[in-house]
């Protein structure tokens, strides 16, 4: 049956590349190709995983997952119809964005205490709770398993301060790729000072390594993945030349991608039975476990909404009013075949099935195809007339879950959250601050 899935993804993926009229980087279309690969990925351990006793119903989800996303994406696309040209056709030629050098520096500035006071956070955190702190690597992996499962005790979490601190260093990131890309690929106009921008986004990272977590790594290269993109398109015309070139550059954006990952999980001591079999289980462990979980759920509505799996914090924030402390934990149960571990990934609708069922998969893949569907066309609208206004940026920054959904759930998780609509205020307002305001920030009495 597992083949017969991967068979059904090829016309799938033919379906929204028509639907999306031909456009090779639609949300529809690159989240498709995401499942194609990965599931292609699987064939690497058909025989270790089982995958010959892969059951109908699972995959009859997870097409009914994908092509809720796929038909909603195409009503997105429709909603807002708009005509994109070959070649840009404007005379009006395109403009630096111009920010004061001052304002990098100082985000650099208050970058580097937050890492300095985070480190130090996870570093009393682990050795006061009596873990394994022998190196560097293995105290905060520590650190990231007893976060994700909850069993950091009250007291010992960051400051609501440094919390704030450290969304505002992630986010002035994200609108740091924005101007660098922007500056670079569509104005073709590199500056010395443009490098102090290269300062500010390498904090996303560090931040990212501190908290082992991957998936602010697939972040960064998501955004710059689609920016490439529209600032090229701004420049040179959507067009295939366009999409091989950014295709190109996304090729080579995985490779420093899987390096990164390859030096943390080294570093971890997380790789003793083969890079290559241990990346399997990142890519392909999610589409595995999901079938395991249809075979043997959890029991249901264990939780304040559904099971707490796909809205974590609106349950959590049910139960604060209604005066419990209780906080379901962002991790999933670990799986296993025969004594070989699968992790604990399940693709984005196990969390929507776990909650709501079939009708969940529906429903929530839906919401967020057409949602992301309609901004990426709303921003590729506005690019193709030379504007790169808020829009952009703010597809950028949630363009993640087109590429993750064949792993995880990346958007009701963490963006349908409080920490979610924080970091897109800071984004709003650095843009409208230092971009469409054009505030100046300068020393003395300089002008």
């Amino acid at each position: 049956m597992y083949i017969v899935f991967i068979l059904t993804l090829i016309p799938i993926l033919f379906l929204a590349y028509r639907l999306s009229g031909r456009d090779l980087m639609s949300p529809p279309v690159v989240m498709v190709g995401m499942f194609f690969l990965c599931a292609v990925f699987g064939l690497y351990r058909y025989d270790e995983w089982r995958y010959s006793t892969y059951s109908i119903e699972t995959a009859v989800l997870l097409v009914l997952g994908i092509m809720s996303f796929v038909l909603a994406g195409t009503i997105g696309k429709y909603s807002r119809r708009r005509f994109f040209p070959d070649e840009r056709s404007l005379d009006t030629p395109i403009s630096r964005i111009e920010i004061s050098g001052i304002v990098p520096i100082l985000i650099t500035m208050i970058g580097v205490v937050q890492i300095y006071t985070l480190y130090r956070q996870i570093q009393f955190t682990v050795i006061d709770l009596g873990y394994n702190h022998s190196t560097l690597a293995q105290t905060l992996y520590v650190y990231r398993v007893i976060n994700m499962t909850g069993r950091i005790p009250e007291g010992y979490g960051l400051s609501g301060i440094h919390s704030l601190l450290k969304y505002f260093v992630e986010s002035a990131a994200a609108f740091g790729i924005f101007i660098f890309l922007h500056n670079v690929v569509a104005v073709r106009s590199f500056r010395k000072k443009d490098l102090l921008w290269l300062a500010v986004i390498s904090l996303w990272p560090l931040n990212a390594l501190l908290t082992t977590s991957r998936g602010d790594l697939l972040n960064v290269i998501s955004m710059a993945f689609y920016l490439v993109y529209f600032f090229l398109g701004m420049r040179k015309g959507f067009n295939q030349k366009t999409e091989m070139k950014v295709m190109k550059r996304g090729v080579q954006l995985l490779l420093v991608f899987l390096a990164v990952f390859l030096v943390v999980s080294v570093q971890q001591g997380r790789v003793s039975s083969g890079f290559v079999r241990y990346l399997s289980t990142y890519t392909n462990g999610g589409i595995r476990n999901f079938d395991l979980f249809v075979k043997d759920p959890i029991p249901f509505n264990q939780g304040v909404v559904g099971n707490d799996e796909t809205l974590r914090y609106v349950s959590i924030l049910l139960n604060r009013l209604g005066g419990s402390s209780v906080q379901n934990t962002l991790a999933l149960e670990f799986r296993e075949i025969h004594g070989v571990n699968t992790g604990n990934i399940y693709t984005a609708f196990r969390r929507y099935y776990s909650d709501f069922g079939p009708c969940g998969i529906i429903l929530f893949s839906s919401f967020l195809g057409y949602l992301l569907t309609r901004l990426y066309y709303r921003a590729k609208g506005n690019v193709s007339t030379g504007r790169a206004n808020f829009s952009v940026l703010l597809f950028a920054w949630l363009s993640k879950p087109i590429f993750f959904m064949a792993i995880e759930d990346s958007f009701y998780v963490s963006v349908v959250t409080l920490n979610g609509v924080i970091r897109v205020v800071f984004l709003w307002l650095m843009y409208q601050i230092l971009v469409r305001k054009k505030i100046k920030v300068r020393f003395g009495n300089a002008r």
